[in-house]
């Protein structure tokens, strides 16, 4: 799932440019699985959020900054939504 931030009346959509592997022309994987669990479509701004908000699931980082060293993962993606369902 691709994230998309609406903008304007319209309304307009700006896509983060994080999502996408341009070496490959796609969407990256973790990042397609990790929107399509948070809810994208329904919240785009609280995704965008979560992917700018350090996690003690990976030890202070962003979900981000492991994706951009190619460290993020599904099981990660899943431990984060789970703690955060705790209300850790």
């Amino acid at each position: 799932m691709l994230l998309g931030l609406p903008l304007g009346r319209r309304p307009d959509y700006h896509y983060p440019a994080f999502q996408f592997d341009t070496v490959h022309h796609r969407v990256w994987p973790i990042v397609a699985y990790a929107n399509s669990r948070l809810g994208a479509a329904e919240d785009p701004w609280g995704v965008t959020s979560w992917w700018r908000t350090p996690s003690d699931v990976l030890d202070g980082r962003t979900p981000l900054q492991d994706l951009e060293d190619g460290d993020l993962t599904e099981i990660a993606v899943d431990n984060m939504i789970s703690a955060a369902e705790r209300g850790m």
